[in-house]
């Protein structure tokens, strides 16, 4: 878009073309608006409880922290959140020249659960409200066990002004295993 494009609601399509240059395939749309820009009213720390290494994908908390811009705490507003887990390799500089894998390979090849295995984990955390000191604690859990492996979260929470419902986001990673560290 042009510096001086108005205003307002647009959509946009991403296409092949053919040989002679018209389109032959759609790959994607999507729409997107374009507004005055506004100022955020406050400001977000999000931590997830982690250790040295990894974190267990069982009793994930996160602790969310909101205050307006001015330093003051933002008591009672909603917090949301959402919560990934894909299948990642991981490594430590501690520990140069080893990668942990999502362990899915047996024998050189994919595994039988591979399929099962590789998938990417997705859920919605239930809203909860910041206390009086702007603070909230997410309880992340997911709706089904997650195999054995190596995975990366990813957490994206939003914090909600009073009253008209705009928000910030923040959105925050850990490396997670069921095995021991």
């Amino acid at each position: 878009l042009s510096q001086d494009a108005p205003l307002g609601r647009y959509q946009v399509g991403l296409y092949t073309l053919n040989g002679r240059g018209r389109i032959e395939d759609t790959i994607g749309t999507g729409n997107f608006t374009v507004q005055e820009f506004v100022p955020d009213t406050m400001k977000m720390n999000a931590t997830i409880n982690k250790n040295k290494g990894w974190i267990s994908p069982n009793n994930i908390t996160a602790n969310v922290s909101l205050n307006n811009l001015y330093g003051t705490p933002a008591t009672d507003r909603r917090i949301s959140a959402s919560a990934s887990l894909y299948p990642t390799d991981f490594s430590f500089d501690d520990y140069r020249g080893y990668k942990f894998t999502p362990n899915f390979i047996k024998n050189g090849v994919m595994s039988d659960g591979f399929a099962n295995s590789s998938q990417t984990f997705v859920t919605d955390i239930d809203n909860v409200r910041t206390d009086e000191n702007g603070n909230a604690v997410l309880d992340i859990k997911f709706d089904r066990e997650i195999p054995a492996g190596t995975y990366t979260l990813n957490l994206k929470v939003n914090g909600f002004e009073a009253g008209d419902g705009k928000s910030i986001q923040t959105i925050i990673t850990s490396r997670v295993s069921n095995f021991d560290y």
